[in-house]
């Protein structure tokens, strides 16, 4: 290879590092990765990764890596919660919080988040899947964890006005239980899922706990709720639907 071809590769290397780099889910700004992994990744993590790609893109292996499924897809096996870039073009410039909100059958995810203390979280840069359960889950509960009511305009039932201390974390804990770190769309679920039966794929969530994706007899369900076979995307991550309340395992802490 001369240097002149070389010089080519490089640059369009680093160009390509640039917009790569943007999509991996780093620790500035992220809170709720933070709360989750402990401050796991940082700018010198950043710089280090994008030297890597450069390397591999000017060498001509990036390609290959990056040819899969979603536009680039690569999650670290099976349920490994590896970043994932996603397709661009079918983002919503939209955040997480901002599509389950003005949604038909997901506000009341979107609800409790605000009350939990987080709905900013929901709504800064990052790379997340949410699976969220449809406003009749919400609907047929008493209560969520920490007291919470959710507002249902068939039974009267009205939200919990303030929440404050262990209540407040019961809550965020219990929709913290909902959320993994990277994009994941339901095609990428299924498809690390499938072949591993019953075992399925398990996944950290951002509560501490952990969520078991299977696809069996057609069917694509985390823990026991089935999820949609729809991608609604968000500019910080995707979301797909489900028909349950997911609980993780352990039980995330209620405890400051």
């Amino acid at each position: 290879m001369n240097f002149k071809r070389r010089g080519v590769r490089l640059a369009a290397a680093l160009t390509l590092t640039g917009l790569i780099a943007s999509q991996i889910p780093m620790n500035s700004g992220i809170a709720l990765a933070r709360d989750a992994y402990g401050g796991r990744g940082n700018t010198s993590g950043s710089v280090a990764i994008q030297v890597a790609v450069a390397g591999l893109v000017g060498y001509g292996i990036f390609a290959t890596a990056t040819s899969g499924v979603g536009g680039g897809a690569v999650a670290t096996g099976a349920g490994g919660g590896g970043a994932v870039i996603p397709p661009i073009a079918d983002i919503s410039k939209s955040p997480i919080w901002d599509v389950t909100a003005g949604s038909q059958d997901m506000k009341q995810f979107a609800a409790a988040a605000d009350k939990a203390g987080l709905k900013a979280d929901l709504q800064k840069a990052g790379q997340f899947t949410a699976f969220v359960p449809t406003d009749s889950v919400f609907a047929s509960a008493s209560a969520l964890p920490g007291g919470y009511v959710p507002s249902n305009t068939v039974s009267g039932k009205t939200p919990t006005k303030t929440l404050t201390g262990s209540d407040k974390i019961a809550l965020a804990n219990f929709l913290k239980g909902h959320i993994i770190l990277g994009r994941y769309t339901y095609d990428q679920l299924k498809d690390l899922a499938a072949p591993l039966g019953t075992d399925g794929s398990v996944y950290p969530t951002l509560n501490g706990g952990t969520i078991k994706v299977t696809f069996i007899d057609n069917v694509l369900r985390v823990n026991d709720a089935v999820v949609e076979p729809t991608d609604l995307q968000a500019n910080n991550g995707i979301i797909h639907r489900v028909n349950a309340a997911i609980l993780t395992t352990p039980p995330a802490p209620t405890a400051p």
